[in-house]
């Protein structure tokens, strides 16, 4: 009775932290700070952002409509955030490429590739450039942590088989025991 209670106030508790905004935001900004994680998570939305923005714009569409779609295509409500203040910069007349680096997000690297589409005219062939490049870091982050995983995955399949063995064996050699 004591545990079935203490699991529903602990179950109310989390639905209700995580409908907050802010808990989701806190959330969403550890997880682009974990140690191997956090740089894939980065690096992909790096490539969404600069594949949505480079298509978008490519369309004719205005820069404040780009970002408030690209913004919903963030599935990370702290980047949401940081975008909001992307937008209210660009608004006020400051560089995308300024506004990028302000929020200190992305990497380095996209906003000094959107400053160069900027100055030389061709913002969505350097935001696709971008995104390709994000693209092929990613896959490599990904194959870097299959690397790092596969030991400590195969050690973790070897204790359950062990486990597996040891539970099974001595009941088998009781009955064997017994038998003869």
């Amino acid at each position: 009775g004591v545990i079935l209670l203490i699991n529903v106030i602990l179950l109310g508790t989390f639905s209700l932290l995580f409908k907050m905004k802010s808990f989701k935001q806190w959330i969403d900004q550890m997880k682009l700070t974990l140690p191997i994680i956090g740089r894939l998570n980065i690096i992909i939305l790096s490539a969404r952002f600069a594949e949505t923005t480079a298509t978008l714009y490519a369309s004719g569409m205005s820069l404040i409509s780009i970002l408030d779609t690209v913004q919903g295509i963030m599935n990370n409500m702290y980047i949401h955030s940081k975008l909001n203040h992307v937008k209210q910069e660009v608004t006020k007349g400051v560089a995308l490429s300024n506004a990028i680096r302000q929020v200190d997000v992305f990497p380095l690297m996209l906003s000094s590739v959107i400053l160069i589409g900027e100055e030389s005219g061709s913002l969505e062939k350097a935001l696709y450039k971008a995104a390709a490049f994000y693209h092929e870091e990613a896959e490599s982050a990904v194959q870097k942590m299959v690397t790092l995983l596969e030991p400590s995955m195969i050690m973790i399949l070897g204790i359950i088989v062990a486990t597996i063995i040891s539970a099974i064996l001595p009941p088998m050699y009781e009955m064997m025991g017994s038998i003869g």
